[in-house]
């Protein structure tokens, strides 16, 4: 028997919406490689349920007064999570490219 805590994933619907996105985007240019990375970035999701302390504090998010939620990488994606009691919610899902201080304080702040 196992003392590991194991907590329960779960995607908002604005995650998912970013991996249909991230997904819809890719299969234009190379259907099997999104796939690929569909399957990477929620593999990368389901990993949170044993190590959900893992992942760093975004500095996006840190210069913004808010330290609740980590972050994985996944070049050049970033997946975005908060950790409770018991789930592990996914928040965003985005290109790191992006803008991400203003994608994270209307996703995260603006949601409060």
């Amino acid at each position: 028997m196992s003392d590991e805590r194991r907590y329960r994933i779960e995607f908002t619907d604005a995650s998912e919406a970013d991996l249909e996105a991230i997904h819809d985007y890719l299969v234009a240019h190379d259907p099997h490689a999104a796939d690929l990375l569909l399957d990477r970035l929620v593999e990368k999701a389901v990993s949170l349920a044993s190590f959900p302390d893992r992942g760093s504090i975004p500095d996006d998010l840190a210069a913004m007064g808010v330290h609740d939620h980590r972050q994985l990488l996944l070049s050049p994606y970033r997946m975005i999570y908060h950790v409770g009691p018991e789930i592990v919610a996914i928040v965003l899902i985005a290109d790191g490219r992006r803008d991400m201080r203003a994608l994270l304080r209307y996703r995260l702040l603006t949601a409060r």
